[in-house]
């Protein structure tokens, strides 16, 4: 969302509804089921080697379906660039597909933003977390300090942050800065990640992964208690 950051998105996405809760419950197993299944490993790695590759043949077309899947993922909750992760480390390296994961979700973000600024995201309102995006809109009306958007942008998925600010017209250039030095820590995490499962670290996949969602919940918990006791 944000879309998914949507992505670790998967644990902010833990805290928007049940459904999200079920995705992530899915994960934690299939990650689980290719820790205790050598099958199940090597059917993994061949179909990385083999996206990889045809990344590699199409280096251009690649970049630009890795770069569209993460601009969506900041705008819709309905994509999410985690999947190619581990693809985009095995045909470019762990630095540029930080670089090419952090500036799809930028563009994203930046689009995102004026959609809201607009006024357009009523009208797609089965493609984003309206609800959400109203009553985070309506809840930050009177409360624009950086260090709140700041808290907002690392809480919130990227979409509910993006058409949320946009709509308030807060300053672009401190939401492009609060949005930059947000997702570049995310970037590096899902890389990371990627980097344990093409590896075989699924236990340091884990043990990471818990502590993103224990990060996640404690900003997300934060954030709110912040926003009542300037009610």
């Amino acid at each position: 969302m944000s879309g998914f950051k949507s992505g670790l998105f998967l644990c902010y996405n833990l805290l928007m509804s049940k459904g999200n809760i079920i995705i992530f419950s899915l994960i934690i197993l299939a990650v689980l089921l290719l820790l205790s299944s050598i099958k199940l490993q090597n059917y993994f790695y061949e179909i990385i080697f083999l996206f990889g590759d045809f990344f590699n043949k199409n280096p251009v077309l690649g970049v630009v379906i890795f770069l569209l899947l993460g601009v969506f993922s900041s705008m819709f909750s309905l994509f999410t660039s985690v999947p190619l992760v581990p693809v985009g480390i095995m045909a470019w390296g762990n630095f540029l597909t930080i670089i090419l994961l952090l500036t799809g979700w930028m563009i994203g973000s930046i689009f995102a933003y004026y959609i809201g600024w607009y006024a357009i995201y009523p009208k797609i309102k089965n493609l984003v977390l309206f609800e959400k995006i109203e009553y985070y809109r309506h809840q930050l009306s009177k409360k624009l300090e950086f260090e709140i958007i700041l808290m907002f942008r690392m809480a919130m998925p990227a979409e509910i942050a993006s058409y949320a600010l946009g709509s308030l017209k807060y300053h672009f250039g401190k939401y492009l800065f609060a949005t930059f030095i947000t997702e570049l820590p995310f970037a590096v995490l899902m890389v990371y990640l990627g980097d344990t499962l093409i590896k075989s670290q699924f236990a340091i996949f884990l043990i990471l992964l818990a502590i993103s969602s224990i990060i996640m919940a404690t900003m997300f918990y934060l954030f709110n208690k912040r926003l009542k006791e300037n009610q």
